[in-house]
């Protein structure tokens, strides 16, 4: 009988040691997943604040993009307006002189968009044949491959944009995920 009970005790004394020992295991899994969950956490408050910011960044290159866009296309049309007066006869010898700075200084700016935006100066000798740079007769031509490019580049912010919003979505996914498991 003594030897019975002292069976049961050594096999109750197992069974608590074995418990004991998968405590401490599933203990240290906790940690493991909380410190996960904290890691997790500051990577997505970053992610979100590097998000923010080049959101942030993207939409001023945008907006002085468009801006500058904007202003050259509206010196392009005062320079033909008032070339167009000048071929007419409307204007004096020195109305004339001022005109053609004008003019002059408009196709400088469409020339230094062309180059500030990065287009490809390839294209341009390509479709015009020829290296001569921006003239009367084909600055709609400069500002048509500004466009394409401009788009090109808006179009390139909306990509890296939606890139942003799907990191930070596959990490709230993981996020909800180990929480879920806890």
């Amino acid at each position: 009988m003594f030897s019975l009970v002292e069976d049961k005790n050594f096999a109750l004394f197992n069974y608590v040691n074995e418990l004991n020992n998968q405590i401490e295991v599933l203990q240290d899994q906790i940690a493991d997943v909380k410190k996960d969950i904290r890691r997790f956490e500051s990577q997505g408050v970053e992610l979100e604040e590097n998000q923010q910011q080049t959101v942030e960044q993207l939409g001023n290159k945008r907006t002085q993009a468009t801006a500058l866009s904007d202003e050259y296309e509206e010196k392009t049309r005062a320079a033909k307006k008032i070339l167009d007066q000048c071929r007419a006869g409307r204007k004096t010898n020195s109305s004339i002189a001022c005109c053609l700075i004008r003019f002059s200084l408009a196709i400088q700016g469409i020339d230094s968009l062309f180059k500030k935006i990065g287009c490809d100066r390839r294209q341009i000798d390509h479709l015009l044949q020829s290296h001569e740079g921006v003239t009367e007769d084909n600055m709609l031509k400069y500002l048509g491959i500004i466009e394409e490019r401009t788009n090109e580049l808006l179009t390139a912010q909306a990509a890296i944009t939606a890139r942003v919003k799907r990191k930070f979505s596959q990490f709230e996914f993981e996020w909800l995920y180990f929480r879920n498991k806890i």
